[in-house]
C-alpha cells in the first residue's frame, strides 16, 4: 500500500478526533522513530506564514521516505485573513496550485479548529485537497460514539452507565468524554467483566464545574428544589472556585427573578 502524500485538511470542533488521526496518521507515514525526528516538522499556525509553510512541504525527506509538515491553527483560515494581513492572494493561489501538483514525497497537513462555516479561500481548499470535517457527535450520535470507544478498550456500557456519560456529552465535549473513558478503563483493568456499569462510572466520573452549573440551573428553572439543593450541596463546594460560586449564585437569583414574573403574567 502506498504512502499518503500531498495536502490533507482536518477542519471542525472535534480536537479528540482531529489530534488521534494525525497521530495515527503520522505513525503510518513515518513507522521508524529513530527517522522521525529528522522528517517531521510541528508548526504553530500563528505564528509562521504560509510561503514558509510551503518551502518545509517541498522539501525532501531524510533516510525516510516521506516528510510530513504539521500545522496546528492555521490563523489564515479565518475570515478577513487577507485584510488583517495573515495571508496574500498570491500565498492563496500558490497552496491551491501546491495541492494540484504536490510534492510526492512530502504529506502536509492542516488542523483547525472552528466553529464557523468555512471562508471563501477554505471553501477552496476544502475542494481542492483531501479534506475531512470533524465535529462532535451531538444528540444521537453521542450514544453510539461512546459505545465505538468503550469497544476499542473491550468494554461495553450498562443503558443507564451510558446514559450518566452521555450527559457530560453537551457540556464538555469528547474531550471529557474519553478522558473519564481512560479512567474508567484503569478502574476496570483488573476486572473480567466487560461491562461498565451504573456504580463504575459514578465512582469515576467527576462533574466539571460547568456541568454542575448547569445541572443546578435546570433544577431551579424547573422549580425541582430537592435537586437543586443536592447538586448545591454535593457538587458545588467541592467542583467550584469561589469565583465560579460568585457566577452561580447570580445565576440563581435571576432564575429566580425570572420565575416569579412569569408566575405573575
Amino acid at each position: 500500500m502506498s504512502l499518503p502524500s500531498g495536502v490533507r485538511l482536518y477542519y471542525g470542533n472535534d480536537g479528540l478526533r482531529m489530534d488521534q488521526t494525525i497521530e495515527q496518521l503520522i505513525e503510518r507515514v513515518l513507522p521508524d522513530a529513530d527517522t522521525r525526528p529528522f522528517n517531521l516538522e510541528r508548526i504553530d499556525g500563528e505564528e509562521v506564514r504560509l510561503s514558509e509553510i510551503l518551502v518545509l512541504a517541498r522539501s525532501l525527506p531524510f533516510m525516510a521516505k516521506r516528510r510530513v509538515v504539521v500545522v496546528r491553527e492555521p490563523g489564515f483560515f479565518a475570515a478577513g485573513a487577507r485584510k488583517k494581513g495573515l495571508i496574500t492572494a498570491e500565498e492563496e493561489q500558490a497552496l491551491l496550485d501546491f495541492c494540484a501538483a504536490p510534492n510526492p514525497d512530502s504529506l502536509l497537513i492542516f488542523r483547525y479548529t472552528t466553529e464557523d462555516a468555512p471562508a471563501a479561500f477554505l471553501k477552496k481548499l476544502i475542494a481542492a485537497c483531501d479534506a475531512t470535517q470533524c465535529q462532535q457527535p451531538k444528540g444521537r450520535d453521542v450514544a453510539p460514539w461512546l459505545r465505538a470507544e468503550a469497544k476499542k478498550i473491550g468494554k461495553s456500557f450498562t443503558p443507564q452507565a451510558l446514559a450518566m456519560l452521555e450527559e457530560l456529552a453537551p457540556q464538555d465535549g469528547t474531550l471529557l468524554l474519553a478522558s473519564e473513558l481512560e479512567k474508567l478503563r484503569l478502574y476496570l483493568a483488573d476486572r473480567d467483566d466487560a461491562l461498565i456499569t451504573e456504580e463504575d462510572v459514578a465512582a469515576i466520573v467527576t462533574p466539571s464545574p460547568t456541568h454542575t452549573i448547569f445541572n443546578l440551573t435546570d433544577a431551579v428553572v424547573e422549580g425541582r428544589t430537592a435537586a437543586a439543593l443536592e447538586v448545591g450541596t454535593a457538587d458545588i463546594w467541592k467542583y467550584c472556585i469561589p469565583a465560579q460560586i460568585f457566577g452561580i449564585a447570580m445565576i440563581l437569583l435571576f432564575c429566580v427573578f425570572f420565575a416569579k414574573m412569569e408566575k405573575k403574567r
